[in-house]
Order: C-alpha cells, then structure tokens, then sequence
C-alpha cells in the first residue's frame, strides 16, 4: 500500500510491515510487550500464545519485532488468508505447504517420508511437485481446482499427516542443529465455538511441539489447558493502550495536517477509540469523510461516532446488561467469567466483539482489568427520555468547544439520519440516496490505489442492477478499471465459500480491480462464520457487496471480524426522490456527446447506466 510520507495516511486499520511503513508510521504502543516478545525470540523454548482483541495491532507488534531483530520464521503460516475456505484439510495444506517449502529450503532429506507416492494424484509424486501443488506460483483455475482435490486427501487421515508434519519438523531441525521457529498468524480471527477453530485443534496441538508464535485473539488466552489446542504454551496479551497514545496514533495519521484538527477533538476522537488503534482509525475515517461532504462543523464528530458505532455493532450479539452493569461497577472481571459456557451473556462473547475491552494485565488473582468500550456505552444505559442519545453527543461537542451544552440541538439535516442507541436494532438501517452513496464509494472506485470495502443493502431488487451499473460506470469515468460481478447463492445444497475461492483464483488476461458479489438470502450460519475468520483474504481488494436488506441482521451477527473492514450502506429507493430526472437527463446528453458509438467506450457506459437509472427513477415516481 502506497504510503504518504508528509500527509494523511488512512487504511482502515491494515497491518504495518516492511520499512517505509514502520518508518512514516509507526508507533512504539507495547514498549513492555515488545521487550518480552524479543526475550522470547532469543531465549524462549516453548510455544508462546501472542493475544489481543480485534484491532489491537499484533500483527503490526509481531512484523515489527521481527524486522528490528533481522528474523525470519523458518515456516510462516497464514490460516486466515491463504485460503477462503476454512476446512480442516485446508489448514493441512497451509501447513504442510509450510513445512516441505522450509525442507526444500535446508536441502532436507525427506526419502524417508512416503506421502507424495501414497497420495492418488501423479501431478505431486514428489516433495517438489507436491510443494507446487499446495502452493503454485501462479494462481489458475484448474491449479486451484488439482489444490483442491489433493487436500480432500488429507481430511481422510489427519493423524497421519500430523506424523508427517512432526517428521519433516524434526528432520529441519537435525539439519538447521537448532530449534524450528513457527509463525502460525491469523488464528485470532477464529471463534472459540466455531467449526473453523474445533476444525484446527488437532493441528495446533502438533504446532505447539514446536517453538511456534500463535497469533491469537485475547478469548483465546481463557482457554483451558489441560488438552484441546494450546497446551504447554506460555501467553503475552497485548491490552487497551492510552488516551494519549490514540491521540498520536491520530496526529501520526494526519501528518502534516493534524494541526487542521482542534486539539479537544482529537481528545474526543481518542476517548472514545477507547484505546484500539483501528477504532481510532476509523473514527478518524468518518470524520473526514463528514468533513469532505461538506457537513456542518457542528455536525461531523457526531457524524463520526454515530458511523463508527453502526459499522461495528450495528445487528451484533448484544451482551447482557448484567454483564456491562458488573463491567461499569467493578471494571474488572475474574479469569474464570471469560471460560464460562453459554450464550451472549458471558464475558468472552463480550470481549471477542470488542463490547468490553481489556485495559492491563491481571493481577495475582486472576482479577482482569475490564472497560466498556466508549462507544456502545450509551446502549446499555438506563431507559431516558427519548432525547438522551442526543443529549450525550451534544455534551461532546459542548465539550469540545468549552460550551455549555445546554440550549444545543442537532442540525435537522442530522436527525434525519439519527439512529435509535439504546438498541442497535435499525429499522431500516442507515439510509442513504444513491447520490450519497457514490460520494462515499468514489474514493475507492475511482483510484487503483485503494482497496476500500462496502457493503450495500437493498430492499427493492429492481433497483440493484441499474445502480451496480451506474457504479461501475462511474468507475471507468476517468480510468480504466475491471469490475467483476458474481452472485453467491448460500444454503445447504451450494457451496458459496468454494465459488469465492474460484473466483479469486481465476486466471484472468486483465487483473480484477473490483469485485462485485451478490449474496442473496440463503447463507447458512455455518458459512457465514466460515467466512467471517477469512477477513484478511479481502484486507487488499476493492469489494462492494450487495445483501438484502431483509437477511443483514441475520448476516451481520456472524461477521465480527469483516465488520471491522467493512463500511455498512441502506439503498433505498424512496430515497432516490434527492436524484433529479432533469439531472440525470442532462447527464446522459453530456456523455452521449463525448462518445460516437456508446457501447465502445467508459462514457457509452455511463450513458447506458444512467438511462437505467432514469428509466427506474421514473417508475418508482410516475407508476
């Protein structure tokens, strides 16, 4: 990702590596962490468990201490990324790719070791044609699909290939004479009662005879360890970090231009990033982007607040009140209330979702120290009068300017999208026009150079086509870029997660720049959360995803990790009254008159798309 030396630097939260981003951006939150993850790397022998809860920067921690200390795993393994389908002969691929890839690499002897003769495929009868198999060069279909079809092997014998993996480690670490160094990354993004997690266990347990680093989420530090995944490991857990440390990570973000941000606001933006770095970011995010649309002063840290809140909780597993009441009592929590078993009223559903964060270490009696996060506190408070979500942005403003609140009201533009906060249960979402919508998303349609991820709602399906159209037209308006459409029917029958990873896998003459996927309505939990531990396979791609409005709750509740990425929009087509048919009329004249023929160019295009529109606009308003 290109990086902005001197201006405003915004990712959404992307994990730092490599130089130049440690270098422009970078900042030192984890001093004693990074201390004890160094110790570990020099003297540690045994698995080490590296936790924090979603948007606390391990992965940022984790590339950065490796690079200042000049080393590199031996075996890297990413099981959130390398593959879109998170079964367990999946994670054996990922693993043994890992594993024969580091053997390869020592010059190994693995003569011993018969797997690629016993495997039914002559395309990997060696260690080397099997390496390339688990892990091609280049990305095609029917690579993708031969992939397939060998690990659907491995799923019939996992103990068998467990033995293999512990055999190859061995056989490098006679041949390296020291200790095999293990990164196993993106197992945070796992729930502790998900297929996907129970699915790796096995293989984790063999890990973890090794000196392997888990990147984990912090639920993952409660497990119990007498067996099941993570046995004999030791546990680092990376907590909340400080209002003033939000408030540089905001200024290192702005560059030159944080001056332009008053100095009490970028307070307030810290106080409720309630110390999570990508929640900062994309609070940071929403402010700007009020900023760009030209909305009141007044108006934009409400603006900010009030967006962050339904891109992280909107439709989410609530927890109980009882929980967030013992959390704002005693703001502490013993370890055990993070393994009890249950539903949404423990703790560890509350800490994965980031309802409750982690702000230091325990003390010798198990005693966490626990916060609510700032920005859902207002849900669980007590029944008010009806104005009370207001009342409280409105003291945040007064705060910010050192004003009385009182006499204050919000803008009317404002309420019109204001959200009920004492239940995220919206209605109908966050509505916005159509014209609104394509201010936000043309920052990623119209650049290659980013990769933003939307998410769009709609209730009439007669208006989806006409608008993807307009949007990928608009893409194309001032340079060429492939968008690539596919609908993704879930249920029991389909297998949605598979079509996605063909997708992505397609060899294709011109690179996709944006993907467009139709979910439709029959996604089955299991798929969902399946989906929902693979988010960082989307961190570098343009997506815009289309969902009706009726299955978002539904979908949403099992997409903790993806609402981090994504932003969340509600088409509507009663909006669309704010989109002029003399606009769009005048429109169509202007590009027809750019163009001769108008199905050979990026105008012609447009020009199609906005009669789509127009022709819509008027049946939605005439009948």
């Amino acid at each position: 990702m290109k990086r902005n030396p001197q201006g405003i630097n915004l990712d959404e939260g992307v994990p730092l590596k490599g130089q130049q981003d440690f270098d422009i951006l970078h900042l030192d939150l984890f001093p004693k962490e990074t201390e004890e993850l160094n110790f570990w790397l020099n003297n540690g022998t045994v698995p080490l468990r590296l936790g924090g809860q979603i948007g606390t920067g391990k992965t940022t921690l984790i590339n950065k201490v490796l690079s200042d200390a000049g080393v590199t795993p031996d075996i890297t393994l990413h099981f959130d990324h390398e593959s879109i389908n998170p079964k367990q002969g999946e994670f054996y691929g990922i693993a043994l790719a890992g594993f024969i890839a580091a053997a390869l690499k020592f010059q190994v002897d693995l003569s011993e070791i018969s797997l690629p003769e016993e495997l039914n495929h002559a395309e990997c009868s060696t260690w080397e044609t099997l390496h390339t198999v688990l892990s091609p060069a280049k990305r095609t279909l029917a690579a993708h699909r031969l992939r397939r079809s060998v690990i659907a092997e491995f799923e019939q014998d996992t103990d068998y290939i467990n033995g293999v993996l512990t055999d190859i480690a061995k056989a490098i670490t006679v041949q390296k004479k020291k200790p095999l160094f293990i990164l196993a990354s993106g197992i945070d993004k796992f729930t502790t009662s998900g297929a996907a997690f129970i699915s790796i266990q096995n293989l984790l347990n063999t890990l973890a005879s090794f000196k392997t680093l888990f990147e984990v989420n912090a639920v993952h530090l409660f497990l119990k360890e007498v067996s099941g995944a993570f046995s004999r490991t030791e546990k680092l857990c990376l907590t909340a970090c400080t209002d003033e440390q939000m408030q540089a990570l905001i200024r290192k973000r702005m560059g030159v231009y944080s001056t332009s941000i008053h100095d009490n606001l970028i307070k307030h933006l810290a106080d409720h990033a309630s110390g999570n770095p990508r929640q900062a970011l994309r609070l940071l995010v929403h402010y700007l982007e009020a900023k760009k649309q030209r909305i009141a002063g007044d108006d934009c840290f409400a603006r900010a607040v009030l967006a962050t809140e339904l891109d992280y909780f909107l439709y989410a597993d609530k927890p109980s009140d009882g929980l967030i009441d013992v959390v704002k009592k005693d703001s502490s929590l013993l370890s055990n209330m993070f393994m009890l078993p249950g539903d949404k009223e423990t703790a560890l559903r509350a800490l994965y979702g980031n309802w409750i964060l982690i702000t230091d270490q325990p003390d010798k009696n198990g005693l966490w120290p626990v916060t609510v996060n700032r920005l859902i506190e207002t849900i669980f408070n007590k029944p008010q009068a009806p104005d009370e979500p207001e009342k409280i942005l409105l003291k945040h403003y007064a705060d910010i300017h050192d004003q009385s609140a009182q006499g204050l009201s919000l803008p009317t533009s404002w309420k019109s999208h204001q959200a009920t906060l004492d239940q995220l249960n919206l209605d109908h979402g966050l509505e916005l026009n159509l014209a609104e919508i394509l201010d936000v998303l043309a920052a990623a349609l119209l650049s290659k150079d980013r990769a933003d991820r939307v998410i769009i709602a709609y209730r009439d399906a007669e208006l989806v086509q006409p608008a993807r159209d307009y949007l990928f037209a608009k893409a194309n308006t001032f340079e060429y870029q492939a968008c690539k459409h596919l609908s993704l029917p879930g249920g029991s029958t389909e297998s949605p997660l598979e079509a996605l990873d063909d997708l992505l896998a397609e060899d294709t003459n011109t690179s996709i720049d944006i993907y467009s996927l139709d979910f439709g309505e029959q996604w089955t939990p299991k798929q969902l959360t399946a989906l929902d531990s693979q988010r960082d396979a989307f961190i570098f791609s343009q997506m815009i995803w289309w969902i009706p409005e009726k299955v978002l709750k539904s979908y949403l509740s099992h997409w903790t990790q993806l609402r981090q990425l994504f932003e969340i929009y509600i088409l509507d087509d009663e909006l669309l009254g704010s989109l002029s048919e003399e606009d769009i009329q005048a429109d169509i004249t202007f590009f027809s008159d750019l163009v001769e023929e108008v199905d050979e160019s990026a105008p012609g295009s447009m020009v199609n798309s906005l009669k789509a529109v127009l022709q819509y606009l008027k049946k939605v308003k005439h009948g």
